[in-house]
């Protein structure tokens, strides 16, 4: 018998002991009272339903429309929770004293779904003691920071049919799950302007996704839970082969493809408030469950049903906020990252009302990942005895620097681990290039560096670019037709800069994130951070390095350069400034390029910028030579 949409829901509420009464039936499914009777009268003519119960018939007709499977996505990083998701999955994150994907697999289980494959990915090794469940195995997905979302259904390498799809980081307050569905579905809310284009689709009153002309009333938002039937599941296997030859078009989200990869896939909607869902989108939202817990009532043996990890942020990184500022964990709000550093991490937050900044380094963060924690002193384990004394020469560094009347904004950095909290709020690229006064004072905060006379350690990327730059020549795609002639120009002025350079302490980092707007800073309220690469080179090295950076012309950077001097300087030294900015984005440009870990636009940026100054700096010194030649 083919049951409608109606008959089987009231048919799976009866298989759930729900219809001791027609009016409780009814209630269940959300019918009124009329629907309720008619389905009533056609299942018990049908004799799949006698006195509210289900039949052996009616049972056998119910398991057509069993849920076979589940598969659990844990696989992504969630940059809206940092720092929790720079140390383990979002789905691992403790609410209520267990983690998110205990939650989700235990309400699997509740719906008699016993077949549960969990994708993984990053910070995935927490995650690998569920495979000793029962029930439970595991799938690795080795793109999970690619662009695209549907790498999680690659990994999977058949999608699944009969099965809910559902993200392993969210939370419902009750059981979403249900032992048997009618056909195909996505999950959506109202909330559409937190959505991409690409997941907001069309309902109809009647829970149907509608066409693109439907009113606006009726846009909502996709959110990744899904079931997919035996339909579903056929008109998906046959477009994501092909996406997976093209990831970057590809939807950014999986469920995008219920609208755009394969729109017959799924033709129903269903609401989230339906499952309790409480989204986690946010430290805060975060915490508000745990406030949650922590509220909870007393047990009968007045005891109380909270997180046993609340006692601590959760985060080492907030606790380590906490141990040096003197605070307790919720004092920590505004979270926010700022961006990724060699692997690392940075964000911000603020403590009372003042602006700070947390950064780990990359090797800190590996070491992080294996051992959760540095509570003990001495050596972190995974660290060789150079790491520790490259962390401890940059906490003299940072003492000699100070000492010498440059306004540093670290408030602390563990010469262990690596990782610090430094005073001030960042500057992105165009505020820093907007706001001269902040660019007078930073460039005079170099020039006090260089006239400081401090003794660094050597370094030199001049020969890792020059090799980055013929393996990129090699294996040019095209984009960057004229890179021979650009290295070939860039070689010719870093051999002016050694000619008539002169070596002096550097920053050597010197981008717009370096810098932060710090009011306990004595110089214009500017303060440096990041002295990972400080060292000894030539003295335009670090204005060539801010300069690069940005998108600045070669005339803005000159009017700048006399805050950077403290005087007018000499056409020899612009020359020398311009090349130097030439160089150094070149050298970055290649470095960068090679490694393919920016996007295309900051690449375009950095070439433009080799190119142009290094124009500039041609035509300057071939000014200086036709001047020299004629005062001879």
């Amino acid at each position: 018998m083919h049951l409608k949409k109606s008959e089987f829901d009231v048919l799976a509420a009866a298989h759930r002991g729900e219809a001791q009464s027609q009016r409780r039936l009814a209630r269940a499914c959300g019918f009124s009272l009329g629907l309720t009777n008619r389905c009533c009268q056609t299942l018990e003519e049908a004799e799949l339903m006698r006195a509210y119960q289900v039949t052996p018939e009616g049972a056998d007709v119910l398991e057509q429309f069993r849920v076979r499977r589940a598969v659990v996505l844990a696989d992504r990083f969630d940059a809206r929770l940092v720092p929790y998701t720079h140390e383990r999955p979002k789905a691992a994150l403790q609410v209520g004293g267990a983690p998110l994907v205990e939650r989700i697999i235990a309400q699997l289980r509740g719906a008699g779904i016993d077949d549960i494959t969990v994708v993984v990915g990053s910070h995935m090794e927490h995650l690998f003691y569920l495979e000793d469940q029962p029930g439970v195995s595991l799938c690795v997905n080795e793109s999970f920071d690619a662009a695209c979302g549907l790498t999680s259904l690659f990994a999977l390498g058949d999608l699944p049919a009969c099965a809910y799809v559902v993200d392993g980081g969210q939370y419902f307050e009750k059981n979403p799950f249900r032992p048997f569905e009618y056909s195909s579905y996505v999950l959506v809310d109202d909330d559409v302007r937190r959505a991409g284009r690409q997941e907001v689709v069309c309902v109809s009153r009647s829970g149907l996704l509608a066409a693109e002309g439907a009113r606006r009333s009726e846009r909502k938002r996709l959110l990744p839970f899904a079931y997919i039937d035996d339909h579903a599941a056929y008109e998906l296997r046959a477009v994501v082969p092909d996406l997976a030859h093209d990831i970057p078009l590809a939807p950014t989200n999986w469920e995008a493809l219920a609208t755009t990869g394969a729109p017959d896939a799924f033709v129903r909607a269903r609401d989230a408030k339906s499952c309790g869902l409480r989204e986690i989108t946010s430290v805060e939202d975060l915490n508000e469950l745990r406030d949650a817990h922590q509220a909870a009532p007393r047990t009968a043996d007045g005891s109380r049903a909270v997180d046993a990890r609340l006692a601590s942020s959760g985060s080492v990184a907030i606790d380590r906020i906490c141990r040096v500022l003197g605070c307790a964990p919720h004092n920590v709000r505004d979270i926010a990252r700022f961006g990724a550093e060699g692997g690392g991490y940075l964000f911000t937050f603020t403590v009372n009302g003042k602006p700070y900044l947390y950064q780990q380094d990359r090797l800190s963060c590996t070491v992080l990942r294996a051992c959760g924690s540095f509570a003990r002193p001495g050596k972190a384990p995974g660290q060789s005895e150079a790491d520790v004394k490259t962390n401890a020469r940059m906490n003299d560094l940072l003492k000699r620097v100070r000492a010498a009347g440059v306004s540093v904004a670290t408030v602390y950095r563990d010469e262990v681990a690596g990782w610090e909290v430094s005073g001030g709020v960042p500057f992105d690229g165009s505020r820093l290039g907007a706001d001269r006064a902040a660019t007078e004072a930073a460039l005079a905060q170099l020039r006090k560096l260089q006239e400081s006379g401090i003794d660094f350690d050597t370094a030199s990327v001049w020969d890792e670019a020059q090799a980055a730059a013929r393996a990129l020549e090699d294996a040019s795609d095209g984009g960057f037709p004229q890179l021979a002639d650009t290295r070939r120009l860039v070689e010719r002025l870093h051999a002016r800069i050694v000619a008539d350079g002169e070596i002096r302490p550097c920053h050597g980092n010197v981008r717009a994130q370096s810098f932060v707007k710090d009011a306990d800073a004595p110089q214009g309220g500017i303060a440096l951070r990041g002295w990972g690469a400080a060292h000894l080179d030539d003295y335009a090295v670090d204005p060539g390095s801010l300069f690069a950076s940005g998108r600045w012309t070669p005339e803005a950077a000159v009017t700048l350069l006399q805050s950077y001097f403290g005087r007018t300087p000499t056409d020899g030294e612009v020359a020398h400034c311009l090349a130097a900015v030439s160089v150094v984005s070149f050298c970055r440009f290649t470095v960068l390029a090679v490694a393919g870990t920016v996007a295309r636009e900051q690449l375009h940026r950095l070439y433009r910028n080799a190119c142009l100054f290094g124009r500039a700096a041609q035509e300057r010194y071939a000014r200086l030579s036709h001047a020299a030649m004629i005062g001879a």
